[in-house]
């Protein structure tokens, strides 16, 4: 949207009315010299923008007071920052701009698909390329060289019942409306752990205390976390050993 002058002059420019499609999205259809795009809309994601710009502008109006040596080089600062005079200032012409970029993404399209069908299409591919990084970055998954067809289909099912659960538990969580990003989560349910102990000739597990998000993952999935102490039993006694005579020869 930023780079290309015909987006952002033209078309973010064009009046006309949006279309709800679904929860948090809406979409328009915008047509230049033949040219097809679709302008998508999401009020949460504005929501999110403008916070996160607030945030950015609150800091440089703070490094600005300490002299222009503090925002010199910060790529985030630079889009809101004209020099005036010898002197650096926000570029408030540059914010009212960015602020009409909020929850916006455009899309350009030969198909003649309607727009609510291109917005949901582009939309699926978003999910597939999300799910190939999730696989890699928050499930660690890497790739596996088989050389029978059964390891290697064991292999991609194994990666889509993991990616499956991620996404089922990501769903249940969404519907209790816990907000808790996902590598949070998985960094809390990481530190769960089961150590299995022996006192007075008996075997106990206990489980480490559920940190930070961890009792909501449980609780989501409805699952009940384990026993913080779990009594395994006396300690099994090992076997006696044959009688064995060695004979020299």
């Amino acid at each position: 949207m930023r780079q290309q002058k015909e987006v952002s002059e033209v078309v973010l420019a064009r009046a006309g009315r949006y279309q709800r499609v679904a929860e948090n999205l809406e979409v328009k259809e915008v047509v230049v010299e033949g040219r097809r795009y679709v302008v998508c809309r999401n009020s949460e994601e504005a929501k999110k923008d403008a916070a996160a710009r607030a945030a950015i502008l609150a800091k440089l109006e703070t490094a600005l007071g300490q002299g222009p040596k503090t925002v010199v080089g910060n790529t985030g600062f630079r889009r809101f920052l004209t020099v005036a005079k010898g002197s650096l200032t926000i570029n408030r012409a540059a914010v009212a701009a960015d602020a009409r970029l909020d929850g916006k993404f455009v899309l350009r399209t030969n198909t003649t698909l309607p727009a609510d069908e291109v917005a949901r299409a582009y939309k699926s591919l978003w999910r597939v390329e999300r799910a190939f990084r999730e696989q890699k970055s928050t499930l660690e998954l890497r790739p596996l060289f088989h050389h029978r067809d059964d390891t290697s289909v064991g292999h991609i099912v194994a990666c889509f019942l993991a990616l499956r659960l991620e996404v089922d538990l990501q769903r249940r969580v969404d519907e209790r409306s816990i907000d808790v990003s996902w590598p949070d989560l998985m960094r809390d349910l990481g530190q769960v752990h089961a150590v299995e102990v022996t006192l007075d000739g008996q075997r106990y597990r206990l489980r480490t205390d559920l940190v930070g998000s961890a009792h909501h993952a449980f609780a989501a999935a409805g699952v009940r976390p384990p026993s913080v102490v779990t009594p395994l039993g006396p300690i099994a006694e090992a076997p006696e050993a044959p009688d064995t005579t060695t004979v020299g020869v």
